[in-house]
């Protein structure tokens, strides 16, 4: 997927770089799956909410199934160490290829 300016789901055309989007979304929340050995996934979208500059992104966390949505409270947890948060990204990036 090539980068492309989105500044709200609701401005013209937006449909036509949801579908890319959530496509590299599933392929993220495949390969954290497979990665980390969790099921579960929230993904949210978000668009002008709370932004100095509009733009759309989505979030692809973990949410273990029955957590009420408790995975997706902010601000998250701090890994124990750097070595951690790399290992982990690291599986993951991994699994995308």
């Amino acid at each position: 997927m090539t980068r492309s300016a989105c500044s709200s789901i609701t401005v013209t055309g937006a449909e036509t770089l949801l579908g890319p989007l959530l496509g590299v979304a599933r392929r993220v929340a495949v390969a954290r799956r497979a990665a980390l050995g969790k099921p579960g996934t929230w993904v949210s979208l978000d668009d002008v909410v709370s932004r100095s500059v509009a733009h759309v992104h989505l979030h692809v966390v973990p949410g273990p199934p029955g957590d009420g949505a408790r995975g997706l409270s902010w601000p998250g947890g701090r890994y124990a160490d750097p070595d951690e948060a790399a290992g982990i990204a690291g599986s993951i990036r991994e699994q995308l290829r």
